[in-house]
C-alpha cells in the first residue's frame, strides 16, 4: 500500500462510521456493515462464509459485503466492476471487512492465494505423499498446468521447493501464491 492510499484510509477512518446507502453504515474501527434498522453488525454469510446483505440499490439483490465496501470506498461504480475481478481478504478471514484487508485480484491471482486443503497430510501446502515412490512430492498448478517441483525425502524439503517456485511466479509473473 502507498503513502496516499494509507493517508486516504487514515483520514476516512477518523470519521469512524461511513455511510453505504440510507439502510446501512460502515464501521472503520470495527470493520463492520451496521444496519440503521437493528443497529447491529450485519453476520448473515452465504455458503462460502462471507458476509452479505439485501441492498435495493444494486438491482434488489444479496450483495456480498466485501465488494460493496471496496467499490464505494475507492469510488468503482458497483454495476462497473467485471465478475471476473475479485476482492480478496487479505488475511484469508471472510468476516474481516477492513478496507485495508481487502484488495482487487483476478480470480488466477485469487485461486494461488488460497490456503492448504483441509484434506492435507503433509501439512504443507503444495507437498503431497506419492505412495508408488515413497517419497514427499512437490508440485505447485500454475496457467491451468500442474508444475511438478520433485520428490524429496521429507515434506520440509518439499516445502522448501514449493516456497521457492511459489516466490519466484510471484516476482515473476505478479502472481499471488500463499507460501507454505
Amino acid at each position: 500500500m502507498n503513502f496516499d492510499n494509507l493517508l486516504g484510509v487514515v483520514t476516512k477512518t477518523l470519521n469512524k462510521r461511513w455511510d453505504i446507502d440510507e439502510n446501512y453504515v460502515y464501521d472503520f474501527v470495527k470493520g463492520e456493515i451496521i444496519s440503521r434498522w437493528y443497529m447491529r453488525a450485519i453476520k448473515r454469510k452465504d455458503k462460502a462464509g462471507y458476509i452479505y446483505f439485501h441492498n435495493k440499490n444494486y438491482n434488489g439483490k444479496n450483495t456480498l459485503g466485501h465488494r460493496i465496501l471496496f467499490c464505494k470506498y475507492h469510488d468503482i461504480d458497483y454495476e462497473q466492476l467485471p465478475r471476473h475481478l475479485k476482492i480478496d481478504h487479505i488475511n484469508m478471514e471472510k468476516n474481516d471487512n477492513q478496507i485495508v484487508n481487502l484488495r482487487l485480484l483476478t480470480h488466477k491471482m485469487n485461486h494461488g492465494n488460497r490456503p492448504q486443503n483441509k484434506n492435507n497430510a503433509s501439512g504443507f501446502k503444495g507437498v503431497f505423499w506419492h505412495k508408488k515412490a515413497k517419497k514427499w512430492y512437490a508440485q505447485i498448478g500454475h496457467n491451468k498446468k500442474v508444475i511438478s517441483l520433485g520428490l524429496y525425502a521429507c515434506p520440509e524439503q518439499a516445502r522448501q521447493a514449493y516456497n521457492r517456485k511459489a516466490k519466484e511466479l510471484n516476482e515473476r509473473e505478479n502472481a499471488c501464491y500463499r507460501l507454505s
